[in-house]
C-alpha cells in the first residue's frame, strides 16, 4: 500500500521512508539493500521541493535515517560516508549524539583516528558523560596507547568503582605497561563480578 502511495500524486520522502522501516523489519535476503534504496528515492523526492534552503534541510534528515540504517546492518564504512554527507548538509553539529554515533561507525570500520577524532568532539560537548570517557579510553586500549588511557581509566574507576569494564580495562592497561602488581588487583576485582573477559586475562598473567 505505500508503495502505492510512493507511485501517486501525494507520495513524498516520508511513505518513501516508512516504506524502507517496513522492508527493514521484514528481515529478508536482499531486504537492508532494499531498505537502503528506499531511503534513496526518499533523498531524490527532496529534489521536487522548489526552495532550496528547506531541500538542503529534508534531505539531510533521510542521510541522516540511510546513516543509521547502514550502522544498524553493520553496513559501517558507508553509514560513515552518509554521516559525513549529513554534516556538510547541515554545517555545524551541535550534538554529542551525532559524534558518538558516527564514532560507533567509525571504530567498527577500523577507521580508528577519525575514532579517535570524534570521541573528543563528542566529549567537548558533553564532558561529564561517563560514556564517552569509557569509549575514549576503550578506543585507545584497542589501538594499544595504554598511557594515553590509563589516566581515563583513573578517573573512572575512582567515580565508579564498581564498574566491571573500567576495572578490567584499568589492570589490563597497568599490566601492559609494565605494573603488575597494581594491574591484577583490578582484574581480579572485575573476576569477582563476573567478568570472563578478565578471567581469561586474569589466567594469562599470573
Amino acid at each position: 500500500k505505500y508503495m502505492e502511495v510512493n507511485r501517486s500524486d501525494i507520495g513524498s520522502p516520508d511513505t518513501w521512508l516508512r516504506t524502507a522501516y517496513i522492508i527493514e523489519q521484514r528481515a529478508g535476503e536482499g531486504d537492508v539493500e532494499l531498505a537502503i534504496a528506499l531511503i534513496d528515492s526518499a533523498v531524490v523526492n527532496c529534489q521536487r521541493n522548489r526552495n532550496s534552503e528547506s531541500k538542503i534541510q529534508n534531505s539531510s534528515t533521510y542521510v541522516l535515517e540511510r546513516a543509521l540504517l547502514k550502522a544498524r546492518h553493520g553496513l559501517h564504512r558507508p553509514a560513515v560516508s552518509d554521516y559525513n554527507l549529513y554534516e556538510e548538509l547541515v554545517g555545524t553539529i551541535g550534538t554529542d549524539r551525532f559524534y558518538y554515533l558516527r564514532e560507533q561507525s567509525e571504530a567498527a570500520g577500523r577507521m580508528f583516528q577519525q575514532a579517535l577524532d570524534d570521541i573528543d568532539r563528542a566529549i567537548a560537548l558533553a564532558p561529564r558523560n561517563p560514556l564517552y570517557l569509557l569509549e575514549k579510553a576503550s578506543l585507545n586500549v584497542r589501538v594499544a596507547r595504554y598511557a594515553e588511557a590509563l589516566p581515563i581509566l583513573e578517573v573512572l574507576v575512582a567515580a565508579f568503582p564498581d564498574d566491571m569494564d573500567c576495572n578490567r580495562l584499568l589492570g589490563f592497561c597497568y599490566v601492559q605497561l609494565g605494573d603488575k602488581p597494581r594491574g591484577l588487583p583490578y582484574l581480579e576485582k572485575a573476576v569477582s563480578m563476573g567478568d570472563s573477559n578478565a578471567a581469561a586475562l586474569l589466567e594469562l598473567y599470573k
